[in-house]
């Protein structure tokens, strides 16, 4: 399938390896065509039975390659450049104490945050990144610090407030500050 506004293609390919399976292959191409991003294939005894199944396998695959490339991408890449999406998923990326990947996933959760303040998640992932910090002993707690994650939490729920994604980290985000009433 072809996504016209995508930077990705995704090919798929069925084929009989014997009379009782087949193998499905994909190919994940960048848009241009100057790259394979990833290959995969996977034998299915029974594929009329199983579609579903096999369908949420190749789309597992192809959004872990995908996300994967896209991340080597970033090296070459300011983060100014980026798109709200992108910026979110990738910030997750960045998962280190290391102080390098600490800054550039906070300039990506800001980037983000200044791109759709209408939008939650980023005020949801901006909450737990910075309670994150404090938690690990990344940055020292402060009362403004504690106003702050408070703030982008409340925003997001106000925001989004039913979303599973923005309970799950504005209750964390929460729960690290010592408000466990509002975090459950």
């Amino acid at each position: 399938p072809e996504d016209p506004n995508g930077e990705y293609l995704i090919e798929v390919d069925r084929r009989a390896v014997d009379p009782g399976s087949a193998a499905v292959c994909w190919d994940v191409i960048t848009r241009s065509g100057s790259e394979l991003v990833a290959a995969g294939s996977h034998i299915e005894p029974d594929l009329d039975t199983n579609r579903s199944r096999v369908a949420e396998l190749i789309a597992s695959a192809v959004a872990r390659d995908v996300r994967r490339h896209r991340r080597g991408l970033l090296d070459e890449q300011d983060v100014e450049d980026l798109r709200y999406w992108d910026l979110l998923l990738l910030s997750d990326e960045y998962r280190s104490m290391d102080a390098a990947h600490v800054r550039t996933r906070a300039s990506m959760i800001e980037r983000a945050r200044s791109l759709r303040p209408e939008l939650a998640p980023a005020h949801a992932v901006h909450a737990d990144f910075v309670s994150w910090c404090l938690a690990n002993a990344l940055d020292e707690t402060s009362p403004e610090r504690i106003k702050d994650i408070e703030a982008a939490a409340e925003l997001a729920m106000d925001l989004d407030g039913q979303h599973p994604y923005i309970l799950v980290r504005c209750g964390t985000a929460f729960s690290r500050i010592g408000d466990h009433t509002r975090g459950v």
